[in-house]
């Protein structure tokens, strides 16, 4: 599929934060920010922020990665109820 590069730039276990910049085959930068928040003994709010330049590209690759996000969180979301 080509090449990608990730670089951690922010890695805060304290404030549960993770800032990532990545690129490679159409995407020219896209940085990725997770925030995990508490909201009591057993919920929380998982975050993710994106920022993506694949040029003219930008719109379709969007969607792709949306859609991504949204199956990983469709997964967490089966694994948490079933335990």
């Amino acid at each position: 599929m080509g090449r990608w590069a990730m670089d951690v730039v922010t890695r805060d276990d304290e404030r549960r934060i993770l800032e990532s910049h990545e690129f490679g085959n159409l995407v020219r930068s896209y940085r990725h920010r997770l925030t995990v928040e508490s909201h009591g003994k057993n919920e929380a709010r998982y975050t993710d922020h994106l920022d993506l330049d694949a040029g003219i590209f930008s719109p379709l690759i969007f969607q792709m990665f949306v859609s991504m996000y949204e199956k990983r969180r469709a997964l967490r979301l089966t694994r948490v109820s079933q335990e």
